[in-house]
């Protein structure tokens, strides 16, 4: 009896950390690797919607899952849409991954993410814009999803989406990062554990320490191509003691990191009108490496 309850306890330690570590991973994966950062006149930086109608299902949904999704539509005030398609991204004929075409601020094309789980339909997120990579396993499916800036001064907003085949869920994540940032390279041996300040510490954009200057000096480009805010500098926020942090990247002293979304930040100059839901999220950014 005691080995059965122990094995349950196991199983139920293993599926609250999953999506942990599958979003750390996650993170990892596009700071140091994926990297891509919009320009006015960029196209799509790779062929993700290419990739997605090699998956997508040739059916309907059921008259229970229309319900289904109308309810969990009404309950969040979603735009109701007729317009979706479905996506099997294991090969196993039944849905992973339902897409409904929504429209956003702008007007700006958008989706509604919803996963196929025991349980029935569950709502992921649901914004603009682009999909940015998508890397299909067996065992997994990460989907990377950058909004659009939309106003002088945002930031970019990455969201993470994991969907586990083995046992048909999924985490989602957000990440806030500069658009200027300085991204890192590929850690030889990347380190999942949870690091916590012994001090208050300053989140930069770049690998230096500047204090000069302030977002409002910028003069605005007519390529619409602008600066997200900063406090100063190439300050983007402040932690107190105790704040937690995964480690991206390194770069001679300095250390690429992504502040858990459970620790909050005493100043920050990183947002997105398009987040108007919740802004609890990674936020990345270069400290001074520690010296202990």
């Amino acid at each position: 009896m005691f080995m059965k309850s122990y094995f349950l306890l196991l199983m139920c330690i293993g599926l609250v950390v999953y999506p942990s570590f599958a979003q750390q991973k996650q993170l990892s994966e596009y700071f140091t690797k994926v990297v891509y950062r919009p320009q006015p006149s960029a196209t799509q930086p790779d062929d993700s919607e290419k990739k997605l109608k090699k998956y997508r299902l040739a059916k309907q949904l059921s008259s229970q899952e229309k319900s289904e999704l109308r309810a969990i539509q009404e309950k969040d005030t979603l735009e109701k849409s007729e317009k979706y398609k479905l996506y099997d991204f294991n090969n196993d004929k039944r849905w992973d991954l339902l897409l409904v075409e929504a429209t956003y601020f702008g007007p700006s094309k958008g989706f509604q993410f919803y996963a196929n789980t025991p349980s029935g339909i569950k709502y992921i997120c649901d914004n603009a814009d682009s999909f940015i990579k998508i890397q299909v396993s067996k065992q997994v499916t990460n989907i990377y999803y950058l909004l659009p800036i939309i106003e002088r001064g945002e930031c970019d907003v990455l969201y993470l989406i994991t969907l586990n085949h083995t046992n048909n869920s999924f985490s989602f994540a957000k990440a806030y990062y500069a658009e200027q940032m300085e991204f890192g390279k590929t850690l030889q041996k990347i380190d999942y554990k949870e690091n916590v300040l012994q001090e208050e510490t300053v989140l930069r954009f770049s690998a230096k320490i500047n204090e000069e200057g302030s977002w409002k000096e910028l003069a605005p480009d007519e390529a619409y191509n602008y600066e997200t805010k900063i406090l100063n500098g190439n300050r983007i926020a402040v932690y107190p003691k105790n704040s937690k942090y995964q480690i991206l990247s390194e770069k001679q002293d300095w250390l690429l990191v992504a502040f858990s979304p459970d620790t909050k930040p005493t100043e920050i100059s990183l947002a997105h009108g398009m987040e108007w839901k919740n802004r609890d999220a990674y936020i990345v950014g270069w400290i001074k490496k520690p010296k202990n």
